[in-house]
């Protein structure tokens, strides 16, 4: 960075929220570089004393697309720190619905009952076998004259107990 633009940066920096803003509305990338860089301690500051060191520059890239989005919409300038912690905030607490969402449904599929006896079996992989064993059946129910053509009695007991369980869990 040279030394004539250094000083271009630090004197944007300097500039009040309210010219900024208005340069960074005419399209000024330099103004907006200027906004960004005069807020990031703050912005950063909220996640990290919230404990969320992890997602901290993924809340930062949303507090600044939301402030590049709604900063049209900014009615005082001068609130624009006050605007900024609380986006912040805001994007921490949904941060932290979603890692407790995330560990909810976790804890609730590790409760699950085994399917055929392997615990790493899901309701999708038994759906998925269901529907492999109607395959035939469907064919010979598709190619028989009537419903009660099948000379295999068993393959129509199993055809009526999954039509019957389908169904059962259709309504569901």
């Amino acid at each position: 960075m040279t030394v004539a633009a250094k000083m271009q940066r630090e004197s944007r920096a300097s500039w009040p929220d309210d010219r900024l803003v208005a340069e960074c509305l005419q399209g000024d990338e330099k103004a907006w570089s200027a906004l960004v860089d005069k807020y990031k301690n703050l912005i950063f500051s909220i996640p990290i004393k919230l404990g969320l060191y992890d997602d901290a520059a993924d809340i930062f890239q949303a507090v600044c697309l939301d402030l590049l989005t709604d900063l049209p919409r900014l009615r005082e300038p001068s609130a624009l720190p006050k605007w900024l912690m609380q986006t912040c905030y805001h994007k921490c607490l949904q941060c932290r619905r979603r890692a407790e969402r995330h560990v909810a449904l976790a804890e609730e599929d590790a409760e699950l009952p085994p399917v055929n006896g392997s615990p790493s079996a899901l309701p999708g992989d038994l759906l998925v076998q269901l529907e492999l064993r109607l395959v035939p059946i469907r064919r010979l129910r598709r190619n028989s004259a009537s419903p009660q053509a099948p000379s295999d009695l068993f393959a129509d007991a199993v055809w009526q107990n999954l039509n019957s369980t389908w169904k059962t869990w259709g309504s569901k």
